[in-house]
C-alpha cells in the first residue's frame, strides 16, 4: 500500500500543534506501521524526520502553490504514482479539488465556524475556499475531540461514518524533571529564576491573556511579588499587535519585573517549563484540544482551565475549572492549588490517571485502523 502525507506540519508549521501532530503521527507510523510504502510532501526543506530501518519513505517536493490554493501538482503525483491513500493533516487545506484516490481529513480547528472575528480576513477566505472541498471529498475525517465532531456536523451533512474522533496523544517527552535541570535550562538559556505561573500557546486573542494578566496583579500582590507570569508562545508576524496590546496592559498594571514573554521555545524544552511552574493556567474562549494542558498534567503540574465544555470533556474531574470572567474565582482556583499542599496533592493524583487517557500509541493504533479500513 503506498500512502501520502503532507508533511506541511514540519516544514513550515514546526512550533505549532499542527507541527507537534505532524511529527508524532509520522513518527508513530514509521515505528508501528512499517509496511507501506510512505510519500511526504515536502515544501523545500532540507530538514527530515528520523526514521527506522526497513522503511520505504519519499520526500517530494511538488512546488505546491498553496497561497492561490492550487493543488492540481497534487492530483498529478497521485495518479501518476498510483498512490492508496493521501492524508491532509492540516484541517484538510491541501485536500485536492478532484477525487483521485482515497482521501483522509485531520480537522484540528474550525474557529470561523465557532467566531470568525477571532481570524483575520485572509485566513477567513482561505478556509471557507478549501474547507467544504474537504469535507466533502475525504472519505474519512478524524477530528481532535468531540467537540470538533460536533461544531463539523452541525454545519455540514456528514455520515457518522466517516467521522472518528481520534485524540491527540502527550509525547513520551513529557515527564516530570527534577528542581535541578529545570532551574539550569530555564536560566541558562531563557535567563527564567524564581516560582512563576505558566501559560503555554499561541498569543491570541481567543487565548484571554488580557484577564489572565490582571488577575495575576492580584496573585502576585497575594505572594508579596515572589511569582511571575511566564508565557510561552509565537508572539511574531500576525500575532504581533495582540502581543503590543499585552505589553501595554503590562505596563499600565506596572508589571514588567514579573511578566515574562518567552517566544517560542524548542519543543524539547517544554518539559522542563511545566515541571518547574507552579501550575498552568488556560482561560482560553476556544480549543480545538487543550494539548499543552495534557502536557502539563503529565510533567504533573496542576492546570487551572476555563470552565467550558471542551476542557471539562478532556479534562473530566482532574483538571482545576473556574469561571473565565470572574476574577474572584481565578484567583481563588490559582491560589488554592499553589498553597494548599493537600489540595494541590489531591489535584496532581486525579491528573495522573487522567493523563494516561492521552497516548501517542493509541491515537497511531485508531489511525493505523482508519487507513486499513480502505481494504
Amino acid at each position: 500500500m503506498k500512502i501520502c502525507i503532507d508533511g506541511l506540519g514540519l516544514t513550515h508549521l514546526k512550533k505549532t500543534g499542527i507541527g507537534v501532530y505532524t511529527y508524532e503521527l509520522l513518527k508513530g507510523l514509521f515505528s508501528m506501521y512499517p509496511q507501506p510504502s510512505y510519500e511526504l510532501l515536502w515544501d523545500n526543506s532540507k530538514e527530515k524526520v528520523k526514521i527506522g530501518k526497513n522503511i520505504s519513505v519519499s520526500y517530494v517536493d511538488l512546488k505546491i502553490n498553496r497561497k492561490e490554493n492550487d493543488l492540481q501538482n497534487i492530483e498529478s503525483y497521485i495518479l501518476s504514482n498510483k498512490v492508496n491513500i493521501y492524508h491532509s493533516p492540516n484541517n484538510g487545506f491541501s485536500i485536492p479539488q478532484n477525487k483521485v484516490c482515497n482521501y483522509i481529513t485531520t480537522v484540528h480547528d474550525v474557529l470561523p465556524l465557532i467566531n470568525s472575528s477571532y481570524v483575520d480576513d485572509k485566513y477567513l477566505k482561505k478556509f471557507y475556499d478549501v474547507f467544504p472541498n474537504a469535507v466533502e471529498k475525504s472519505d474519512k475525517i478524524i477530528v481532535v475531540s468531540e467537540y470538533i465532531k460536533e461544531i463539523i456536523q452541525n454545519n455540514f451533512d456528514i455520515p457518522e461514518k466517516r467521522i472518528d474522533v481520534i485524540y491527540p496523544g502527550c509525547s513520551d517527552i513529557f515527564k516530570h524533571k527534577n528542581e535541578e535541570s529545570c532551574e539550569n535550562i530555564l536560566k541558562s538559556k531563557y535567563k527564567i529564576e524564581g516560582d512563576y505561573i505558566l501559560y503555554a500557546g499561541s498569543i491570541h486573542i481567543r487565548k484571554n491573556l488580557e484577564k489572565l494578566i490582571k488577575v495575576f496583579k492580584d496573585i502576585n500582590r497575594y505572594s508579596n511579588n515572589n511569582l511571575k507570569l511566564v508565557l510561552v508562545g509565537n508572539c511574531n508576524n500576525k500575532r504581533r499587535q495582540y502581543y503590543l496590546k499585552l505589553k501595554e496592559l503590562v505596563e499600565t498594571l506596572k508589571l514588567e519585573e514579573f511578566v515574562i514573554f518567552v517566544g517560542s521555545v524548542e519543543y524539547d524544552d517544554m518539559p522542563y517549563f511545566y515541571s518547574k511552574a507552579k501550575c498552568v493556567v488556560n482561560l482560553s474562549k476556544y480549543e480545538g484540544f487543550p494539548l499543552s494542558t495534557i502536557e502539563a498534567m503529565a510533567c504533573e503540574t496542576p492546570v487551572v482551565c476555563n470552565k467550558q465544555t471542551l476542557f471539562r470533556k478532556v479534562l473530566d474531574e482532574a483538571g482545576i475549572l473556574v469561571d473565565a470572567n470572574d476574577k474572584e474565582d481565578i484567583f481563588e482556583g490559582v491560589v488554592e492549588v499553589i498553597y494548599n499542599d493537600s489540595y494541590r496533592e489531591k489535584v496532581l493524583s486525579k491528573q495522573r490517571e487522567q493523563v494516561k487517557k492521552y497516548r501517542w500509541d493509541k491515537n497511531i493504533l485508531k489511525t493505523i485502523q482508519a487507513y486499513e479500513g480502505f481494504y
